[in-house]
């Protein structure tokens, strides 16, 4: 058993993906801190490319609940984001191969209502999993029994009650990582390989690190060969 435990962010990049296709089983760790204000959050945010080049789409959150846990931070829908998100993407995308079938998906998901910030990203990442026929099991960190405080500790502790062999961090998270808690409970701590692939977009010059859906526009179902 190999997994790996990452928070549900919003509708990710490729690594994201390339993380959860090569694990048996990927925990969404959606009981820990929202990180608002943060430079580097992605969970409410993602950057995608349009013709003047990258931009953020964002999922306006209610202040109030920013301080919590991302299973309870709460989409500000007093603001119409949906349709400014749809309206961006459309913009950004019509012209590629694959918008059509793509985009229904985007706008299925994005016409559901959601309790919290996370469902809608989980939602969204169950979707495209099942669109790229990805077959990795999917839980979620809150379903999960665990008594640990600390930071490695709790995510040795989930590897231990899924019965994991091996944990697979990103590489971001090396600066952290205590090797000797995992290897206390028997568990392989190992590092994400991904190196992110250049890829024909429709502007140029080559923009990394966006949201998946614009290599799903370019490419549709060949995506999966991207995170091979």
């Amino acid at each position: 058993m190999i997994v790996a435990i990452h928070q549900p962010n919003y509708i990710p990049y490729l690594g994201y993906f390339y993380k959860l296709a090569h694990v048996d089983t990927f925990v969404i760790y959606d009981d820990v801190i929202f990180q608002h204000g943060n430079a580097s959050s992605i969970t409410n945010r993602v950057r995608v490319l349009g013709s003047n080049g990258p931009f953020l789409l964002t999922v306006p959150i209610i202040q109030q609940t920013s301080n919590g846990v991302i299973n309870k931070v709460q989409i500000d829908e007093n603001q119409d984001w949906v349709k400014k998100h749809l309206k961006s993407v459309l913009h950004s995308y019509e012209k590629a191969k694959y918008f059509k079938e793509v985009y229904s998906i985007y706008e299925l998901e994005l016409s559901k209502t959601y309790p919290n910030l996370s469902e809608l990203n989980i939602s969204l990442i169950n979707a495209i999993c099942q669109y790229l026929d990805i077959k990795t099991k999917i839980i979620k960190s809150s379903d999960l029994q665990t008594k640990e405080q600390g930071r490695n500790e709790r995510l040795a502790e989930i590897c231990q009650i899924l019965n994991a062999r091996e944990y697979v961090s990103g590489l971001g998270a090396m600066k952290y990582n205590d090797p000797q808690v995992f290897q206390n409970r028997s568990i392989q701590l190992t590092y994400s390989e991904f190196i992110h692939p250049r890829y024909d977009q429709l502007e140029q010059p080559f923009v990394p690190g966006l949201s998946i859906i614009d290599a799903l526009f370019n490419f549709g179902k060949e995506t999966i060969q991207l995170l091979k």
